[in-house]
């Protein structure tokens, strides 16, 4: 998975996510197309028979111009398996690719680990149960950490989950990005990614919900950043395994 966490991070533990981004370029050799056997077919299959994953699911940005065109989910059990070689070690190469080389020789990749925060749901669902998903990165103001957690906690979870089609709301707190030249970079401190399945009315685009209340308002106006896409899972490409009991699968 090549999401290793730098020596300053080794000691991370507990339930986590890792989201893998990617976009292939017109000039790349490898095409999307091939690039989503390799995950579908190799790795991903891989990486799950290290059994340090819930589940994996690949989805394609809603809007073809969005600046990230693929996402990849993995679910970790504990996020110390990170540091697993048999983790570490699945290849990352292919027959598929032009050489011998890693695939971000190919398609530069961003990866970023994430631990729990916050499971919002009315029902257990399996991890693949989503069809398409609201990716929602946010950097709160200074000193507004606790105000956008209440406001999640108290208001707009609530309010997304009136929505069509909603499963689940989840959010998790950033914990480190490396791209795939190994540089660490920052992003923002808070994911929230909203699952939605059959009779959702999600179009292209991130709308805000309506009425947009003041809290909501003050929430945005306040933050430092914020990143939001729609995500589809393309059909028959999810790789869940089946769901089992764990502390990321309760309503708080």
């Amino acid at each position: 998975m090549h999401a290793s966490p730098p020596s300053s991070y080794t000691t991370l533990s507990g339930p986590g996510l890792v989201v893998m981004f990617g976009t292939v370029t017109p000039d790349c050799p490898v095409s999307e197309e091939t690039l989503n056997e390799w995950l579908d077919e190799e790795y991903i299959p891989r990486l799950l028979a290290t059994h340090a994953l819930r589940s994996a699911a690949r989805y394609k940005a809603a809007n073809p111009h969005f600046s990230r065109q693929i996402m990849i989910i993995y679910q970790v059990t504990n996020l110390s398996l990170l540091n697993d070689p048999k983790v570490k070690n699945v290849p990352r190469t292919s027959k598929r690719f032009p050489t011998d080389d890693p695939i971000e020789t190919w398609v530069p990749f961003e990866i970023r680990v994430y631990s729990w925060v916050q499971i919002y749901t009315r029902q257990v669902y399996p991890d693949d149960a989503a069809t398409k998903i609201i990716y929602t990165a946010i950097e709160p103001g200074e000193g507004e950490e606790e105000e956008l957690d209440a406001w999640y906690r108290e208001e707009y979870n609530q309010q997304m989950s009136e929505q069509p089609g909603w499963i689940r709301t989840s959010r998790w707190r950033h914990r480190y990005t490396r791209l795939s030249s190994g540089e660490m970079v920052q992003r923002p401190s808070i994911l929230a990614l909203h699952e939605f399945a059959e009779g959702e009315q999600l179009g292209r685009n991130v709308e805000p919900l309506q009425p947009i209340t003041n809290w909501t308002r003050r929430v945005m106006a306040h933050a430092k950043e914020i990143d939001a896409a729609i995500f589809i899972k393309p059909s028959a490409t999810d790789k869940a395994m089946p769901p089992h009991p764990s502390p990321v699968q309760s309503r708080s």
